[in-house]
């Protein structure tokens, strides 16, 4: 098997690793969720985060999580991390920080998961926010969209479920050139593909309960502030650049670098959404073989995409690490590696779809991705059904065609149950 992750990232990856779980080891008590106080004076401070928000209560962040988020404030390169309970938390919060008021607006990213679409479609315009949506292969589309109420540029590094890759660094520059921040997702990539902030992002968000973790037994997810938008004396993000109450500075003069994950920290409290630390740990030693699983998840998907280009009963392959592919040069050019999610379409009738998924004997027919075992679904009846016509069109949802998440099992097992459902559709 080709090696496709260098070995600067992987001797950052396990160095990283390494450091988090000796800082595990050393908790005495990693699950807790409530933590002494001190002094009335102590316990004052730690409240009134004047400079870093201290252990308080599980909900505002716990010492588990605090490892957690160390590891991957290194492993993406950024200031500072915030561990949450799911990617779509990360993506809520991420949302609600950067569009404080009515009449802000968000320029998104067309093809994205059907969650994040849907706080984008249905969430935002329902507190009086506008999402306006552009071609994440097409950088130019996405300037068109930004006016004066313009807040944030938001993409996923790959799309889901697509597989476009983002012009990175095109869109940081038109980022920049506006004064707004650029988020990126960054689940389907992982900091072992890709590295946004080192093309320009802001802010990265994830859903660790993907590829990161693997497994299929936990929810987690994470904002990663970059530490390099500057939030002061800017009253387009007044929480973030206002005093707060009592004479307490602004979260950006206090927090500085880490100003963004300050303010997530701030909303996570009053939201809710924490992640339990009881996961932490499990989590952690979920991802210790990240990289080994990567290569082979990428290595199957490779396979499997040659397989379906060259079979007869298949229109279309969407996978960047295809030649052909729109993306391929992007995947070349931003990732180590293209990631292990494909999209394809069989030929035949409408009905096409649901007989090869009930024909398939190992793939099985799940919502996740990223995890050990192959997974399929049709996103234009499950994850995307809500989409209207036009944004399933700009989405690139078809009827009939199949998400495949492809698992780490030996790759003939998936080519074979492919082979045979399609001999029997």
């Amino acid at each position: 098997m080709p090696a496709y992750l260098n070995t600067a990232t992987t001797s950052r990856f396990h160095t990283a690793l390494a450091d988090a779980r000796s800082e595990l080891n050393l908790l005495d008590n990693p699950d807790r969720i409530s933590f002494p106080l001190g002094t009335l004076e102590e316990a004052a401070a730690h409240f009134a985060a004047r400079e870093e928000f201290g252990y308080t209560y599980g909900r505002t962040g716990t010492p588990a999580g605090g490892v957690l988020e160390r590891f991957l404030t290194t492993l993406e390169g950024g200031s500072a991390a915030v561990a949450v309970a799911s990617g779509q938390a990360a993506n809520f919060l991420v949302f609600n920080a950067l569009l404080p008021k009515a009449g802000d607006e968000i320029v998104a990213s067309s093809r994205v998961f059907g969650g994040t679409s849907s706080l984008l479609s249905n969430w935002l315009p329902s507190i009086g926010r506008l999402a306006r949506f552009a071609d994440p292969a097409v950088p130019e589309s996405f300037e068109k969209q930004v006016t004066e109420n313009t807040r944030t540029i938001f993409v996923e590094t790959i799309s889901n479920p697509d597989g476009t890759v983002a012009d990175l660094e095109a869109l940081a520059a038109i980022a920049q050139k506006h004064n707004i921040p650029l988020v990126v997702d960054n689940t389907l990539a992982t900091p072992l593909l890709c590295r946004p902030i080192e093309w320009g992002a802001n802010i990265v968000t994830s859903s660790l309960t993907k590829f990161f973790n693997g497994k299929g037994d936990l929810l987690a997810g994470a904002v990663i502030d970059a530490g390099n938008f500057n939030w002061k004396n800017d009253g387009r993000w007044p929480a973030l650049s206002n005093a707060r109450p009592n004479g307490i500075a602004s979260l950006a003069d206090a927090f500085n670098d880490k100003a963004f994950a300050a303010i997530v920290r701030q909303n996570l409290t009053l939201f809710g959404p924490s992640l339990n630390p009881a996961d932490v740990a499990k989590l952690i030693d979920n991802a210790a073989n990240l990289d080994k699983r990567l290569e082979r998840h990428i290595d199957n998907a490779n396979q499997v995409a040659e397989y379906l280009i060259r079979h007869p009963s298949v229109e279309w392959v969407h996978y960047a690490g295809l030649d052909h592919h729109p993306s391929h040069q992007a995947a070349l050019k931003y990732l180590e590696s293209p990631a292990a999610l494909l999209l394809f379409k069989p030929k035949g009738d409408d009905g096409i779809a649901g007989r090869l998924i009930q024909s398939l004997q190992h793939i099985r027919h799940e919502a996740n991705i990223g995890f050990e075992e192959t997974l399929v679904i049709h996103p234009f009846d499950t994850t995307h059904r809500l989409f209207s016509p036009e944004q399933k069109e700009a989405a690139r949802i078809e009827r009939g065609a199949l998400r495949l998440s492809i698992g780490t099992e030996n790759p003939e097992i998936i080519i074979n149950d492919l082979n045979r459902a399609f001999a029997l559709g």
